[in-house]
């Protein structure tokens, strides 16, 4: 038997039914193909992110342990004002500070040396067997001098007795660190002073030591009992390639500001690739440590990306990027006592261990997602491929090919809103969703999102009542007619997905003075009332197992909440338990006056918190929400 006479159960008596029926196959195989290439593209984009994420959190680690070292040696020098230069070294020798610290060439400490006692200064450093004294030499009222030091390179010893107050970004530095109690990064500079013109550039960081035990809590205070500072030279290049050992997956390039010029440029994982960054993906992270910003650009390199696919996905890269990291902090606290100081090494090492808790915390919570991300995506997949196969193969009847495209177009519809939800919460976080607002009424939006979804309720058997009182059934409402059906699409949906069999789900819209007030009941599973007061949090869900029987990414209700607080308004959630159905409010201000004027406007979160409250795709289509 012929493919058409399968495919179609009538016999290719008619010319142009071969064309008819290459054709549907074209279509259906670009189809599949194109949903395929944006799903394993979504997967090399986490590959991509993750790789990056790893990378910042090494880095950070590693510099929040250099704070770490810092604060402990000067903490040495706040307990004992007589630490002679032997000590010092012996300090640094136990450290093993060239395999503990890559990229350090040299650790000291800078003391503030009034000019009277610059005398017994050189005297007691004389007496100690160092070849001491100051430079730049010259007539100053006190001096910030290099008293001891430790060196890895024999070119940074040229430090010893520089003062160091002289060079203005050095100083700057100083100056931050002095008044903040807190180590501070300087800005690449040359770090050998004599010699301006050097290629060994890298940076300073300092780490004020005041006189007592306690840090002084008044700015005041802290410059008038300012002793001096502990110091490190850092080449940064070298700090980073050792830190993240070979090979890195990613190309990779670190800028001291965000302008990405040659002078700015500290690492470079591919020197002889050009100047131009480019690439499939490309990102820039922002690494803050000591006062100062990183700005590490990531670019996607050849063997990341499948090269047998023609494209990759771009949406949701950028919701997957807030969501897979999370920078883990570490902070010692600055006020060591005498107790501490006596255990600097000991309380690093601890904050360390509690750093990498939290990042196995935080790996945790990023693979739990990932699971539910992929059983989500992968379910609708499967369908559309599994029938698409069955199609191409003529093992489905003529009579179900039409249900078998319905099944496809309604996974694909499926996916996409996933794909597009998750992309759409990263437009939220940056501020680019756009808000569009116009007087509009509120019936016709209750009876567009009723019909939107009544098929959806027809076949699974739960009835729809509407309610509306006569001053509701008039009122107009100054908000975009899209996402007020976008939020009733997702109430509605949520009610009937959790509402059983021969259920009920009703719309109660009412006026309570300038203000619509529109509840959704449903007689479905109820709500925990231990979970009620996260319904709104995206991505929880009262059972987030992968093998949970009502299916969603959990992003439904925190758009709902988004999008209702973006129009001024609220959304409440009730449940008198489980088993007893529960109840969402919406409460959304009329259109008064001026508010009754059309505008456009664009909204987002501030920051990672509020980007729970994340929304939806930005122009759905009637019948088109959140799941």
């Amino acid at each position: 038997m012929s493919l058409v006479k399968r495919l179609t159960g009538v016999s290719p008596a008619r010319p142009e039914l071969p064309w008819v029926v290459l054709v549907m196959t074209a279509v259906l195989t670009a189809g599949l193909s194109f949903f395929a290439d944006k799903t394993t593209g979504a997967r090399h984009r986490l590959q991509f992110l993750r790789v990056a994420s790893r990378i910042d959190a090494q880095i950070q680690t590693q510099l929040k342990t250099y704070m770490a070292f810092l604060r402990a040696a000067g903490a040495l020098f706040s307990v004992d004002e007589q630490v002679t230069s032997n000590e010092f070294l012996r300090y640094v020798d136990i450290l093993g500070l060239e395999q503990r610290f890559p990229g350090v060439q040299s650790i000291g400490y800078l003391q503030r040396i009034p000019s009277a006692e610059l005398a017994a200064t050189r005297a007691e450093m004389v007496r100690q067997g160092s070849p001491w004294k100051i430079w730049p030499e010259g007539d100053r009222s006190e001096y910030l001098a290099v008293l001891y030091l430790a060196s890895v390179d024999y070119r940074n010893r040229e430090l010893l007795g520089y003062d160091m107050w002289l060079q203005p970004a050095l100083r700057a530095a100083m100056e931050l660190a002095r008044d903040s109690g807190e180590p501070v990064i300087s800005a690449l500079t040359p770090l050998l002073p004599s010699d301006r013109a050097s290629t060994l550039k890298g940076v300073f960081v300092f780490a004020p030591v005041y006189a007592g035990r306690t840090p002084p809590m008044a700015l005041a205070s802290r410059r008038a009992n300012l002793r001096g500072f502990v110091f490190s030279a850092v080449r940064l290049d070298v700090f980073v390639a050792r830190t993240l050992g070979a090979p890195i997956d990613v190309d990779l390039r670190i800028f001291e500001r965000p302008e990405r010029t040659p002078d700015t440029l500290i690492f470079d994982s591919k020197p002889d690739g050009g100047d131009e960054v480019t690439g499939s993906f490309v990102v820039q992270r922002e690494i803050e440590a000591g006062g100062r910003y990183l700005f590490v650009v990531y670019v996607d390199p050849p063997d990341i990306l499948e090269t047998w696919l023609a494209q990759v996905v771009f949406v949701g890269g950028i919701a997957l990027s807030v969501l897979l990291y999370r920078a883990t902090r570490t902070h010692v606290d600055a006020r060591l006592s005498a107790e501490q100081a006596a255990a600097e090494l000991r309380a690093s090492q601890e904050a360390l261990r509690e750093s990498e808790a939290e990042a196995v915390a935080a790996n945790h919570a990023k693979d739990a997602f990932l699971a539910t991300l992929s059983h989500e995506m992968r379910t609708p997949l499967n369908a559309i491929l599994g029938w698409a196969s069955m199609l191409r193969s003529g093992k489905v009847e003529s009579s179900r090919q039409g249900r078998a495209l319905e099944i496809i177009e309604r996974n694909a519809r499926v996916q996409t809103r996933l794909i597009e939800d998750l992309f759409d919460v990263s437009r939220i976080v940056s501020g680019k969703l756009r808000i569009e607002r116009q007087p509009t009424e509120v019936a016709p939006a209750i009876a567009a999102a009723v019909e939107s979804v009544r098929q959806t309720a027809d076949e699974k058997g739960v009835s729809i009542r509407v309610y509306l009182t006569p001053e509701a059934d008039s009122a107009r409402l100054h908000a975009d007619a899209a996402r007020l059906q976008q939020i009733l699409w997702n109430l509605l949906s949520n009610a009937i997905k959790f509402t059983p069999a021969q259920g009920h789900v009703s719309v109660v819209v009412q006026r309570a003075d300038d203000r619509v007030e529109i509840a959704v009941s449903d007689t479905g599973i109820g709500i925990d009332p231990e979970f009620l007061p996260h319904v709104f949090e995206r991505f929880r869900q009262g059972d987030s197992t992968t093998t949970r029987q009502y299916g969603g990414m959990g992003l439904g209700l925190a758009i709902v909440h988004f999008l209702a607080e973006a129009h001024g308004g609220t959304v409440s959630a009730d449940s008198p338990g489980q088993g007893r159905g529960a109840t969402f409010t919406v409460t959304l201000p009329v259109a008064t006056g001026e508010a009754g004027e059309a505008s456009d406007e664009s909204v987002g979160v501030s920051d990672e918190a509020d980007a729970a409250e994340a929304e939806a795709p930005a122009r759905r289509r009637a019948h088109g929400g959140a799941a």
